[in-house]
């Protein structure tokens, strides 16, 4: 069964005792993405203050996801020997555009999304 863990709060997360490091966003200087460690579980959350431009109003938005500290390495792992490989270099095989795995009871998966963003990249979407 896959642990659950409380909403992280926007206002005290630079001080919780498992933050083990924190990335301000290079796109939005407002978001700051955080990495935790609890127990056998990564946590990696975000948060934003957001300044509707209409109201003038305030408020953090913030998102989070946990998965087993093993489920990074197989991340890694994957982007590394089926994203950026070819099907001939033992990538992916063509028409494959996911990875999944089954780790500690949790189920990830990193998939490829195709098309460009509103800034004209493309990119992988991490499930």
């Amino acid at each position: 069964m896959m642990k659950q863990f409380p909403e992280i709060n926007p206002l005290t997360i630079k001080q919780h005792p498992n933050l083990v490091a924190s990335l301000p966003d290079d796109q939005q200087p407002t978001k700051t993405w955080y990495f935790l460690i609890i127990d056998d579980y990564m946590l990696i959350a975000n948060a934003t203050y957001f300044t509707d431009l209409e109201t003038n109003e305030s408020e953090w938005l913030h998102y989070q996801i946990e998965f087993p500290k093993q489920g990074l390495l197989w991340y890694l792992d994957s982007l590394r020997t089926k994203f950026f490989k070819t099907e001939a270099g033992g990538g992916l095989p063509k028409g494959k555009f996911h990875d999944e795995a089954l780790i500690e009871g949790e189920r990830l998966k990193l998939g490829r999304c195709f098309g460009l963003g509103a800034d004209g990249r493309g990119g992988a979407m991490h499930l």
